[in-house]
């Protein structure tokens, strides 16, 4: 086992009363990805911030290897706003060497296109995302023995997210991640830190495997607990009984939504078959299925520059009653733009847009400015005293309320400053959520918010019984809820039934039938004769292709076993890969065989 890039022993940190850290130790090496996963309020944060030296423990020890360099990634990034990005990636970096000071420069302008940003931009003239952004450039371009990086996939658009998973697989040093994005930890992640009630958990393989993981540890305190003859607080009975029950319910809701997502795409289909010759009276349509928005031909551009700046080319769209969509695109790619045209506050440059009678749209932003720091979270939810709050036209306690949300009764008069960033999102839902109207529309709610809310937002969202809109980077949270998929690619906008995974289904095909018409094409270029080696090649690829398909039959029916997942998620997850390997590979036999039998017939 290598030595340690960095540990820490027997750290211990309370602020005030509070207890975060209890005796807890760890140790990070080369090559190791570890996802520090844990409820929001559990001091995930402030572990990495002790790490990383920003803060200092009540006791303990750190340990730096000699030479190792620190990255930290922090939520809340301090800055210089009167420089350009350009000057701040580079800000640490001593460019002493003509070599070193090229090698910087080339790498920054790579990480800089990769996170869509532009060098010569002067940093207080950003928004909040685009700030976030340079701040991970920074730390990437120093190239350090070991990153500790907090939520780094926040603001960061998909081809952003997939860039900085290829680019966080394949670094050398040490990596300690908080992050509540499933996809993200499962694709870069090989250990697991469980930060639970002041105690670390650990478990040497990655969150892919967490679920069981931590059914396991609960499993045990229980037998525990109840062999001590304790009586289980209110937290642990929820830990142990409320997370499992939720998981199943969501698992049962996922099975309903991926049929209704087959229904709809064969609906689709054959709506698109019938529509060469069928004109569809819109009006009777509209009172069938409870139209509330038919957006057709619509586009948008800024006309106020010089010249204009097309936004969103000619689209047709219609937003169904009870619909669940989730919108997906890149950063400025014009997702508000669609949300301000449905809603109403942008009138599109051509086209029309229709609305239902008695929309009531509620919206939650990505900022936290309907919060006042220095209310408590009661005053917050009863504005106008007294201790009950209306939810859905029906009262409720506000403690009930708060706890519905995963709040502690205790933190029902502490001032919202005391929370930390996943709580404040936290408490805005509940905000959003005592009445959201008919149309509720949210612009990235999974930001800073821990597994455990996210299960509880899923729950609550699926429940709603209103149309629903949900401008997201989080592929999972997406594919739990998502009827409907909208993928801005500017200016271009495309309809899709089911999830992001569907979407990203339907583009790998298009590639392959590419891959395969572009082949066809060459090849009719190239003389007709095919050498020996051809020849020799063409003679024994069948035998390779049989043999790539016998192998992924049995990958595929051993990856298939009932159990596998909950007994060796190690094994189901190398399994995944090498199917995945061995598809590609037949792929690219598929296609050499194409081309060289075009070639011989030609």
């Amino acid at each position: 086992m290598s030595l340690p890039l960095f540990s820490f022993r027997n750290i211990s940190l309370s602020f005030g009363q509070d207890l975060l850290f209890d005796d807890i130790t760890a140790q990070v090496s080369a090559r190791d990805k570890v996802c520090l996963v844990g409820r929001n309020g559990s001091g995930k944060s402030t572990l990495l911030k002790v790490m990383a030296g920003e803060i200092e423990a009540d006791k303990g020890e750190l340990y730096y290897g000699p030479g190792v360099k620190i990255g930290y990634l922090a939520q809340m990034p301090v800055i210089d706003e009167a420089i350009t990005v350009y000057e701040y990636v580079l800000q640490n970096i001593k460019l002493e060497e003509g070599e070193l000071i090229e090698h910087k420069s080339y790498l920054a302008d790579i990480i800089l296109e990769k996170l869509h940003l532009s060098g010569d931009k002067i940093l207080g003239k950003l928004s909040g995302g685009k700030l976030r952004r340079a701040d991970l450039a920074k730390v990437l371009v120093a190239d350090p023995d070991i990153l500790f990086l907090d939520e780094p996939t926040n603001h960061l658009d998909i081809a952003s997210i997939e860039w900085l998973e290829e680019y966080l697989s394949g670094f050398a040093g040490g990596l300690m991640v908080v992050s509540h994005d499933r996809a993200f930890l499962r694709n870069i992640s090989n250990r697991t830190i469980w930060l639970d009630r002041g105690k670390l958990l650990y478990n040497n393989k990655g969150y892919s495997d967490f679920e069981r993981f931590s059914d396991e540890v609960v499993l045990i305190e229980q037998r525990e607990l109840s062999k001590l003859g304790k009586e289980l607080d209110k937290e642990n009975l929820w830990l142990q009984q409320g997370v499992t029950a939720r998981r199943k319910r969501n698992q049962q809701r996922l099975h309903g939504l991926y049929e209704l997502r087959e229904k709809l795409k064969s609906e689709k289909s054959r709506f698109n078959n019938l529509g060469a010759s069928i004109s569809l009276d819109t009006a009777a349509l509209s009172n069938r299925a409870k139209l509330l928005i038919e957006m057709k031909d619509v586009a948008f551009s800024f006309t106020d520059v010089s010249p204009a700046k097309e936004i969103l080319k000619p689209f047709s769209l219609s937003i169904l009653k009870g619909e669940t969509i989730g919108v997906m695109g890149m950063n400025g790619a014009g997702k508000s733009t669609l949300i301000k045209l449905i809603t109403g506050d942008l009138s599109p440059t051509s086209g029309k847009i229709k609305r239902g009678n008695n929309l009531e749209f509620s919206y939650l932003d990505q900022g936290r400015s309907n919060l006042e720091m220095d209310k408590t979270l009661w005053e917050t939810l009863c504005p106008n005293g007294g201790s009950m709050v209306f939810v859905g036209g029906k009262e409720k306690h506000v403690i009930a309320y708060l706890k519905d949300f995963l709040f502690d009764s205790k933190q029902a008069n502490s001032n919202v400053s005391t929370l930390s960033g996943g709580q404040q999102n936290r408490l805005l839902l509940a905000m959003l959520l005592r009445n959201p109207g008919n149309f509720l529309i949210l612009d990235e709610p999974t930001n800073d918010l821990d597994m455990d809310t996210l299960d509880m937002l899923v729950e609550i969202l699926s429940d709603y019984q209103g149309t629903l809109l949900i401008v997201s980077h989080d592929r999972d949270f997406l594919e739990k809820l998502a009827t409907r998929t909208i993928i801005i690619e500017q200016p271009n906008v495309h309809d899709f039934a089911g999830g992001y995974y569907d979407y990203a289904a339907s583009v790998i095909a298009s590639k392959k039938e590419a891959k395969i018409n572009k082949a066809i094409v060459k090849k009719e270029k190239q003389s007709n004769k095919l050498t020996y080696k051809d020849q020799r090649e063409l003679d024994l690829l069948p035998k390779k292709i049989e043999q790539l398909n016998i192998d992924l039959k049995a990958l595929e029916s051993e990856l298939n076993e009932p159990n596998l997942y909950a007994d060796d998620a190690e094994r189901f997850n190398q399994l995944s890969t090498s199917i995945g390997t061995k598809r590609s590979d037949l792929e690219a036999l598929e296609i050499q065989w194409l081309e060289l039998e075009d070639l011989k017939n030609s």
